[in-house]
């Protein structure tokens, strides 16, 4: 998701619990099979999806209101006014919706990416000058295909094939709380993707909708 909490705790344990639980009851029935659409989605309307089935019982809809709540959360290191504690150490977005946004909470990437503005805040002094990187989207999510150095250097196996590539296929957070108000003294480096970049090292995701998944 957004950001990897620094020490699990009961509190973010039951948020994760509560959010695998929140979009159980999102998936909206399918039109008939003799539906026949003869125009084009009309782009003002309202979504159909990301909002509860009908019919949930009190303690059911309760759970999805609570979980949407934690969803929408905003993290910080330290906590404080309309923010939690749970950023960090590395991140790409500091709340599970700001990334799942369209067409509602849940979905996938919106229509702006909040990345590079998230990356600064609170003084943090993330670099966000990479070729994927884009205000006007869409938000990403980085994979680096084949393990390197931390200098961005792929680490080669010649009894390999394909060069001696080692696989790696893991997400690499964009950010680090380095250089934040409320993460004095931290000084972890953002991992090298420019260089992963210019050796063809990165693969791109954006966000997944989450509708009508279940723990």
């Amino acid at each position: 998701m957004h950001n990897a909490p620094k020490h699990p705790t009961a509190a973010s344990v039951l948020a994760a619990l509560l959010l695998t639980s929140a979009f159980t009851a999102c998936v909206v029935a399918p039109a008939p099979v003799n539906h026949v659409v003869d125009h084009a989605p009309d782009p003002t309307a309202p979504p159909r999806a990301g909002g509860p089935l009908p019919g949930l019982t009190a303690a059911q809809l309760a759970l999805f209101n609570e979980s949407v709540e934690a969803f929408n959360e905003l993290d910080s290191v330290a906590g404080g006014h309309d923010t939690s504690a749970g950023l960090g150490p590395r991140f790409n977005l500091n709340s599970c919706s700001g990334c799942h946004a369209f067409p509602a909470v849940g979905g996938s990437s919106g229509l702006v990416n909040p990345e590079p503005v998230v990356a600064k805040l609170a003084g943090a002094t993330n670099a966000i000058d990479f070729p994927f990187l884009r205000s006007d989207g869409p938000i990403v999510e980085v994979r680096f295909k084949s393990l390197t150095g931390a200098d961005g250097n792929l680490l080669l196996d010649p009894t390999r094939r394909s060069g001696g590539r080692r696989p790696d296929g893991g997400v690499h957070a964009l950010f680090t709380i380095a250089g934040r108000s409320d993460a004095a003294g931290c000084e972890l480096a953002q991992p090298p993707f420019k260089q992963a970049w210019n050796n063809n090292n990165i693969s791109l995701r954006i966000p997944t909708p989450l509708f009508g998944l279940a723990a």
